[in-house]
């Protein structure tokens, strides 16, 4: 009797234990968050973006500023306005602004101020 009761409490540390660290192992990893493109633009609504604002003279390239999506853009980088042309075919940018930046066009949310697409000139 002495022995099974070594036992049970032997058993019962283990399944303690068990749940335990599996409950550990469950808890929600914390990773940096990945952002993705808020617009989900077609290769030819793309092409259209690309052919309309290429072609103009935005001023200068902002300096120390990142291009990457889901980045806040500073306030002191001048954003132009999207073309009436561009907003006509292609309707989900008409709100949008944008500035040109190593040959990249960066389309910024105004609700937000973060960059919701990049589009690579060629």
């Amino acid at each position: 009797m002495r022995h099974s009761r070594a036992m049970c409490a032997a058993l019962a540390a283990a399944i303690m234990l068990a749940a335990s660290s599996s409950a550990h192992a469950q808890a929600p990893r914390r990773e940096s968050p990945v952002f993705a493109a808020k617009l989900n633009l077609s290769m030819e609504q793309r092409h259209i973006i690309m052919e309309f604002i290429k072609s103009r003279n935005t001023g200068n390239e902002p300096g120390n500023v990142s291009t990457t999506v889901g980045q806040t853009v500073p306030k002191t980088v001048q954003l132009q306005a999207m073309p009436a042309d561009v907003g006509q075919k292609v309707s989900q940018v008409r709100n949008y602004s944008y500035f040109i930046k190593n040959n990249k066009i960066v389309l910024v949310d105004p609700k937000d101020n973060k960059i919701a697409e990049v589009i690579e000139l060629q």
